[in-house]
């Protein structure tokens, strides 16, 4: 199982090591033309719509890996994701829906929601951090 993990990561550094050499340099002009043919900006936003739709079904899988290798190991990721839907239902219940020039008052809605989530994940991630600093000080 330890062989195949580390084998669809490699695979996955491989490809965006490639797509990163790909936008980063003129080597192939060819696809260079065609995306700029094509609009670059909405080439790139699908490969990365692709890459966080594979992370997120990735870590999903994984998750579930370890909960049926290890049941009672579960028990955190249970409390994670409960954790999760809290912060996401606190975030829609502050954000506002007020339409905004050409957006209508479920698109703002939508879009405060993510950025009071994204808000708050990242000060839990600061203040672990800072937590974490804190106890090796005293310790």
């Amino acid at each position: 199982m330890n062989l195949v993990r580390s084998i669809v990561l490699i695979v996955l550094m491989l490809v965006g090591v490639l797509t990163f050499i790909l936008t980063a340099t003129d080597t192939y002009p060819s696809m260079v033309e065609c995306l700029k043919q094509f609009m670059a900006v909405d080439a790139f936003l699908y490969v990365t719509y692709i890459f966080a739709g594979l992370a997120a079904v990735l870590a999903v899988a994984a998750s579930a890996s370890g909960i049926l290798s290890n049941p009672k190991g579960g028990r955190g990721s249970y409390i994670l994701l409960g954790g999760l839907v809290l912060v996401y239902a606190i975030s829609y219940g502050l954000a506002g829906a007020e339409p905004y020039k050409e957006l209508t008052g479920d698109e703002v809605k939508s879009v405060e929601t993510r950025l009071i989530v994204l808000y708050i994940v990242f000060g839990l991630a600061v203040l672990s951090i800072l937590f974490s600093g804190v106890k090796k000080l005293i310790r």
